[in-house]
């Protein structure tokens, strides 16, 4: 297959992170832009304390100088009305040569379960 490098790694890491503001965009992963050029999520996002959960599928690439990001699939799940709202939006920037995935959550005690695949380039 032309093109294909077998010496191309996937690298696959899982993690909890807690965020306790809503409505901030926080930094919940980075990448070296020099080594990766794209990763794949998968977030499940619940508030603590509650069964409100979503599930999350989202893209990340860069180009070195920028970032673009897409959530798809999401999913959302709960005995409470959440009006059709999700529980993160996200976004995606760069800050030197670090490509950064980004978190709004809209509400505080937002506990995200991130699994993350990362392309090397």
């Amino acid at each position: 297959m032309a093109g294909f490098n077998p010496n191309r790694k996937k690298k696959t890491y899982s993690f909890n992170r807690s965020q306790t503001s809503k409505g901030v965009a926080t930094v919940v992963d980075s990448l070296y832009a020099n080594t990766y050029s794209s990763a794949e999520y998968t977030v499940t996002s619940t508030i603590q304390g509650t069964n409100i959960r979503e599930i999350t599928k989202i893209l990340m690439i860069h180009n070195g100088s920028g970032a673009g990001v897409t959530a798809a699939n999401v999913i959302v799940i709960s005995n409470l009305n959440t009006a059709g709202n999700t529980l993160v939006s996200w976004s995606a920037g760069t800050s030197g040569n670090i490509a950064q995935l980004q978190a709004t959550t809209t509400n505080a005690n937002t506990i995200l379960r991130i699994k993350r695949d990362y392309m090397a380039i």
